[in-house]
């Protein structure tokens, strides 16, 4: 794992689930039961949907990843003033 594939992995995961958390929850709640959930998983399980999402997408940004092109901001010199 890097940190590539570490953070996009987070910010997928957390992204999807907030937004069917926010969806069921505050947008339509009227919405939030069974019949209405996506695979029939509530909002508050969803979470484990999106931690396997995360597994997925940080193991694919991973793999994919140039190990050279991981560490550009040392190769860039900044002014300190």
């Amino acid at each position: 794992m890097n940190r590539e594939g570490a953070l996009c992995g987070m910010i997928r995961g957390i992204t999807v689930t907030a937004a069917y958390i926010i969806y069921y929850g505050f947008l339509r709640p009227d919405l939030n039961n069974a019949d209405h959930w996506l695979w029939g998983i509530s909002p508050g399980g969803f979470g484990t949907l999106g931690m396997a999402l995360y597994v997925t997408v940080a193991v694919t940004v991973a793999l994919r990843a140039r190990e050279g092109e991981s560490d550009v901001l040392s190769k860039m010199r900044f002014r300190v003033s």
